[in-house]
C-alpha cells in the first residue's frame, strides 16, 4: 500500500468522526477551503468545491447551533440527524473511493458508518442529558465546540492526515469508557421519538399490574416487595440520575402501596433491583422527555417518554415519607 493510499485512508476516517459531530461543518469547511485554493480535495469529491454546495452546507451548520438553543427542536434534530450522520459518512467514504474497486467502497462505506455512528452516539447522549438529568442542567457551548471540532478535523484530514486521524480517534475512543451510560442517554431520546411517532394521541397511562414486567424482573421485585397485587404499577422510565451518579439505566418504575418504589432493570443477563426513597419532588414538564426529580435521602431523577404517565401522576406515587434508602443491598 503507498504512502499516498495510506493518507487517503487516514483522510476519509478522520473525515468520519467529523461527520459524526457535525455532518455540514465537517464538510463545508473543506469546500470553502478548496474554493479558495487552499487545500486540494480528491477528484471524485472536487464538486464540494462549488459556491453553492459550501455556502449551503454553511448554511445548515448555522441552522444547527441555533436550533441549539431550543430544547424540543434540539433533541428532533440530533435524533434525526442518529441516520443522517453515519448514512453521509457512508456515501462520502464511498464517492471518494469512486475510482477503486466495489469491494474497496463498501469497506469504506462500512467503516465510514461505524466510526461517524460511535461519534455521533456520544454527541446525542451529551444533548440529552443537558436537556434532562444529566450532571449539570445544560451545556453552554457545546454546540459551538461540537461544529467547531466537526469543521478543524473535516479541514485538517485534507492538510495534516495523520494528525486529524489522530483527532478522529481521540473522538471516537475517549468516550468508550462510559459507553453503558452514554447509551442509555441517547436511546432514551431515541425511544421517546419512536413512542411519540408510533402511538399519537394515546393516553399516558401506568401499566397495572404484574403483567408488563419481563418474568426475571417480576421475580426480582417479588423479592424486594413481596407478592404483587393489582395495585402494582409500573412504568418504562429512565433511571437518569442517582445521588451525584450520571447513570441513565433503561428499566421500570415500580409502585406498590404502601411499599416503597423501585426501580427494576437488567445488567447483562442479572435482573437487579434498586429501592428508591419517597420525598418533595418536581417535574419540569418538558415535551418529548419529562424528567421527576426527587429529593430523597439519596436524590434521585427519572426521565419518562410520551408512552409513560405525565410528572404529576409520577410525583403523586413518589412523593411522601422517606422510604427505604436507595442502593442499600444492591449496585448499579
Amino acid at each position: 500500500m503507498s504512502p499516498a493510499t495510506v493518507d487517503l485512508l487516514l483522510s476519509l476516517l478522520a473525515v468520519a468522526a467529523a461527520i459524526g459531530l457535525s455532518l455540514y461543518a465537517a464538510i463545508a469547511l473543506p469546500g470553502l477551503a478548496s474554493y479558495l485554493g487552499l487545500l486540494e480535495l480528491p477528484q471524485p469529491l472536487a464538486g464540494l468545491a462549488a459556491p453553492y454546495v459550501w455556502g449551503t452546507l454553511l448554511g445548515l451548520a448555522l441552522l444547527e447551533l441555533l436550533i441549539s438553543r431550543s430544547r424540543l427542536i434540539d433533541l428532533l434534530w440530533n435524533a434525526l440527524h442518529t441516520l443522517a450522520r453515519p448514512l453521509a459518512a457512508t456515501m462520502f467514504l464511498a464517492a471518494a473511493l469512486a475510482d477503486g474497486s466495489y469491494a474497496a467502497q463498501w469497506a469504506a462505506g462500512l467503516a465510514g458508518l461505524g466510526v461517524a455512528l460511535l461519534a455521533h452516539m456520544a454527541v446525542l447522549a451529551v444533548h440529552t442529558a443537558a436537556r434532562t438529568a444529566g450532571p449539570r442542567p445544560a451545556a453552554p457551548g457545546f454546540t459551538a465546540l461540537q461544529l467547531s471540532a466537526a469543521a478543524a478535523i473535516g479541514t485538517l484530514a485534507w492538510i495534516a492526515p495523520p494528525i486529524a486521524a489522530a483527532a478522529g480517534a481521540v473522538v471516537v475512543l475517549a468516550p468508550l469508557p462510559w459507553i453503558p451510560r452514554l447509551w442509555g442517554a441517547a436511546s432514551l431520546v431515541l425511544l421517546a421519538v419512536h413512542s411519540a411517532l408510533s402511538r399519537p394521541g394515546r393516553p399516558r397511562n401506568w401499566d397495572v399490574g404484574p403483567g408488563k414486567l419481563r418474568r426475571a424482573l417480576q421475580r426480582a421485585v417479588e423479592r424486594e416487595l413481596g407478592p404483587l397485587g393489582g395495585s402494582a404499577r409500573s412504568v418504562r422510565a429512565v433511571l437518569a440520575r442517582l445521588g451525584p451518579r450520571w447513570l441513565y439505566l433503561q428499566g421500570r418504575l415500580v409502585t406498590v402501596a404502601e411499599k416503597p418504589p423501585v426501580f427494576a432493570h437488567r445488567r447483562g443477563l442479572r435482573a437487579r433491583v434498586l429501592p428508591l426513597g419517597r420525598g418533595p419532588g418536581v417535574a419540569d414538564a418538558g415535551p418529548l422527555v419529562e424528567t421527576v426529580e426527587i429529593e430523597a435521602e439519596i436524590p434521585y431523577a427519572l426521565c419518562v417518554g410520551p408512552s409513560g404517565p405525565a410528572g404529576p401522576a409520577i410525583l403523586a406515587a413518589l412523593e411522601g415519607p422517606a422510604g427505604m434508602e436507595p442502593g442499600a443491598r444492591e449496585e448499579v
